[in-house]
């Protein structure tokens, strides 16, 4: 008996450490379509013990997860509209830890033609931290630059278009100090809830908004939400996240 007591709180001492240990919350995408490396699941294993990890995995790779330790796992063929607005609303930062050139390529032109870039194209449109690692792109662009410098060229002329529409880029080494950054940032930035935010949720048949702490609220916005009967609410960690 006393071992098993003893078992519980150890196990409830645990836990708590891995909460204190992970405040953040980061949606990782596996999105290149093939069978990853064991340095990509050693890679995630270092995320889950410095943040609380979800995955967003294909159907063919759901097994391999089972081993991680991360907090919930996705897949990426049965992501909803509803699945978007609920990362949007609890997922800090997505990160995509390999990327191909085809990802790079559809994801600088918009082309969501497959559930990956789509997923990654709607965050970014909520506004959320992206970061993608260029390990690959990194690795191949010296063989491109002897053999088809057109080529790594384009590449770069993608890589360069994304960051100005406000996505990052690192290497796996990198990530954890830039995934702390970004997080960081994301925190720091004050949301800004405009009419719409309260137009769409009106059309939703809701009579309340909830914002984030140190929101800014433009005064049109606030005009909307008397005219409307919409009650403007700031968001308290244990509420539900009725978000915009």
């Amino acid at each position: 008996m006393r071992d098993y007591i003893s078992s519980l709180v150890y196990q409830t001492l645990n836990d708590y450490i891995k909460k204190e240990r992970n405040p953040s919350h980061i949606l990782v995408l596996l999105s290149n379509g093939r069978e990853h490396s064991k340095d990509v699941w050693e890679h995630i294993e270092t995320l889950a013990n410095r943040f609380h990890v979800s995955l967003l995995v294909s159907e063919q790779e759901q097994e391999q997860v089972a081993t991680l330790d991360v907090h919930d796992c996705f897949i990426l063929e049965k992501i909803t509209k509803e699945d978007i607005d609920l990362f949007s609303q609890n997922m800090d930062l997505l990160y995509c830890p390999v990327i191909s050139h085809g990802f790079l390529a559809k994801l600088s032109l918009l082309l969501d033609d497959s559930q990956s870039i789509w997923v990654t194209l709607q965050l970014a449109l909520e506004g959320k931290e992206v970061l993608l690692g260029h390990d690959i792109i990194q690795q191949s662009r010296r063989m491109m630059f002897w053999q088809r410098p057109s080529i790594e060229k384009k590449a770069q002329s993608y890589v360069k278009e994304l960051r100005k529409a406000g996505i990052h880029f690192c290497s796996m080494k990198q990530a954890l100090k830039v995934i702390s950054a970004r997080i960081k940032v994301a925190y720091d930035r004050k949301p800004l809830v405009l009419a719409k935010h309260v137009e769409e949720v009106a059309k939703s048949g809701k009579q309340a908004i909830f914002v984030p702490k140190n929101s800014i609220i433009t005064p049109m916005a606030k005009d909307v939400a008397r005219e409307l009967h919409i009650v403007i609410k700031e968001k308290n960690d244990e509420e539900k996240r009725d978000d915009l």
